[in-house]
């Protein structure tokens, strides 16, 4: 009996992560992260670096979705996405509340430990700023997500963070950073905005401060499109998906209504961009050029993930 509630709970607790996009979103952003640095590591120590990116994927998503869950909860039983849209999260019960804070704290300790574990001073910066703005985004005294215009930057930071994590993990430091990744950022930034918009009405109703019910849907979708606008350049000002991206996200500018559908479109445009980029490249890979390409067709994965996570992970 004890062994059935015990597995009721884990269920519980991974459910709220909302698998497996979010899992396979970090996992592909940690492990794109960690071949950016360039560090490669010894093959003795690879089984450590699966076991890092495991470790740190999931328990990060019980953090930053169950615990949303958990103070969210007025605001999603009024929200439509969350009743109907599975995809994108549901109610928590609040009967499990508690069994998903428990997780969470454990999430906690595994991740605070594992980047002990690396005796990076970076890296354990990195992580103890992530693991304390995740908690902080949703839960009292400070509400991140409660302060507008905070609440789309830190959206941004935590990606950033959680980007640098990977990075960091054999050692690179804050100095070796380029400057794409920290631009790329803005991304997210601007669909953290446009997500705000489209539960513009539940927020409302539930009296939640956000960038678009505190400013305003038109100055949300301007502001979001100034910042995926930057963040695009960084791939480059003659790139195809780039340009198309931000002229489509600039659309809920005109008609607040396309915010959703903006999202999606800039979604399937960068996916589809990265698979044919990718296959184009590897198609005509030579020597060891490899793993120069694979690094270069890093940030086209990157930014075509990073602007689906703010809607499915931080609302």
């Amino acid at each position: 009996m004890a062994l059935v509630v015990v597995k009721d709970k884990l269920f519980i607790a991974l459910k709220a992560t909302r698998p497996p996009v979010p899992w396979m979103v970090l996992f592909a952003l940690l492990g794109n992260s960690m071949m950016h640095s360039r560090v490669i590591p010894a093959r003795s120590v690879l089984p450590f670096a699966v076991l890092h990116t495991f470790t740190f994927s999931i328990p990060l998503c019980i953090i930053g979705l169950g615990v949303n869950d958990v103070y969210d909860y007025e605001t999603d039983r009024r929200n439509p996405r969350k009743l109907v849209d599975k995809f994108e999260g549901s109610v928590l019960d609040p009967v499990h509340q508690k069994d998903v804070l428990v997780a969470a704290y454990i999430s906690t300790i595994i991740l605070l430990s594992t980047s002990l574990a690396t005796q990076s001073r970076d890296n354990i910066i990195a992580t103890t700023l992530l693991v304390f703005i995740l908690w902080q985004y949703s839960s009292p005294p400070l509400r991140i997500k409660e302060i507008p215009v905070l609440d789309s930057l830190s959206n941004g930071c935590l990606l950033f963070l959680t980007w640098f994590f990977g990075f960091s993990l054999y050692g690179s430091s804050f100095s070796e950073v380029p400057l794409k990744a920290i631009m790329m950022s803005f991304c997210v930034v601007g669909g953290h905005a446009l997500a705000a918009m489209a539960d513009f009405e539940a927020d409302a109703a539930a009296g939640l401060r956000t960038i678009a019910t505190v400013v305003g849907k038109r100055p949300a979708a301007i502001f979001a499109t100034l910042c995926f606008a930057l963040g695009s350049l960084t791939v480059g000002p003659v790139e195809i998906g780039a340009l198309s991206s931000a002229m489509i996200m600039a659309l809920p500018c005109f008609n607040v209504a396309w915010a959703k559908h903006s999202c999606r479109s800039v979604i399937v445009l960068l996916m589809t961009q990265h698979i044919f980029r990718t296959g184009f490249r590897l198609w005509y890979l030579e020597g060891d050029a490899g793993q120069e390409c694979i690094v270069s067709i890093i940030f086209d994965l990157e930014l075509a993930s990073l602007d689906y996570l703010p809607s499915l992970c931080s609302r």
